[in-house]
């Protein structure tokens, strides 16, 4: 078998974009609906991923992402150019 007959086939076993999503919240939803220790799970997951989506958004808020140059000061001690104003 060759490499392009090979991706033709597992192109076409594995569903990608909206079918695959629609596919993969059917199967979710079965499962929700038909086991009631899937439901505590993944409630319990949704609200994990809620806490720490809102703690990252709160310490990214109060304490932003700078670049390591950003606070340096440059004294131009071994410029040959004078320092730009």
């Amino acid at each position: 078998m060759s490499r392009f007959e090979h991706d033709r086939i597992r192109g076409s076993l594995w569903t990608k974009g909206r079918t695959g999503t629609v596919i993969g919240a059917a199967i979710i939803l079965i499962l929700f609906i038909r086991f009631s220790l899937i439901r505590w799970f993944l409630g319990i997951s949704v609200v994990i991923g809620v806490v720490m989506a809102a703690a990252i958004h709160w310490y990214f808020e109060h304490k932003p992402i700078t670049s390591p140059d950003e606070g340096k000061i440059v004294l131009h001690l071994n410029d040959d150019e004078p320092p730009r104003k």
